[in-house]
């Protein structure tokens, strides 16, 4: 009887060990680690997909560099068109502007003193000079420019660029040649790049741009009228 009972004891012990060391293992033991596997993947998807989404959110930079590129070179186009106009020239043809290539604020401004002085050119003036403006009024030199050359062309934001321009005169072979650089502001109007302005490097008469020049040139004629 003590036998019996020593030897169910002695089953008992290893089936437990059995269960212990085999049954368990294998069932616990994959349900862990499937249990780990599924965690994984659910990381994994989480991450995937908030990747997917922050790209998917951010611009495309190649298309944006190449429209960037494009927008430059049309700016840089209209600026060398105005100014290869008026190269080697001591004043401003105002019958070779055309309207398309500025905006309409500058082009009224243009306008605006361009008919003024015309009508001060029909003036019989017997004793009295018109009142004309002398000179070349987009570059900050009243005596021109014999070459300039487009320099850095600066993004001010998507519908605005600045061009800096350099300029320089020489009066002949024997003189020191003149440089300079001027700013000229591209902005787009009507889906066409524009110009805008012309900031001077150096005052003219204490006027900072092109804007400043023509439009006091304008009141000084309605000053002198009254």
């Amino acid at each position: 009887m003590h036998v019996n009972i020593e030897l169910r004891i002695h089953k008992s012990k290893e089936r437990l060990n059995f269960v212990e060391e085999v049954l368990y293992p294998l069932y616990f033991g994959d349900m862990k680690m499937k249990y780990v596997k599924f965690v994984w993947l659910c990381i994994l998807l989480v991450v995937s997909f908030a990747q997917c989404t922050m790209e998917s959110d951010l611009p495309d930079v190649d298309a944006q560099h190449q429209e960037q590129v494009e927008d430059a070179v049309a700016v840089r186009e209209v600026v060398e068109k105005v100014y290869k106009l008026k190269q080697n020239t001591s004043r401003t043809d105002w019958d070779s502007l055309n309207e398309a290539d500025f905006s309409k604020e500058l082009w009224q401004i243009i306008d605006t003193a361009r008919n003024a002085q015309r009508a001060q050119l029909s003036l019989d003036l017997v004793d009295m000079k018109p009142f004309i403006i002398e000179g070349e009024v987009f570059a900050s030199l009243q005596e021109g420019y014999t070459d300039f050359d487009i320099g850095t062309i600066t993004i001010v934001n998507e519908n605005e660029y600045k061009v800096a321009v350099h300029f320089s005169f020489a009066f002949d072979e024997t003189e020191p040649e003149e440089t300079w650089v001027d700013q000229v502001i591209v902005v787009r109007e009507d889906g066409r790049w524009r110009i805008d302005n012309v900031v001077y490097a150096e005052k003219r008469l204490y006027l900072k741009d092109i804007r400043s020049l023509l439009k006091n040139y304008y009141k000084f004629l309605l000053v002198r009228e009254e």
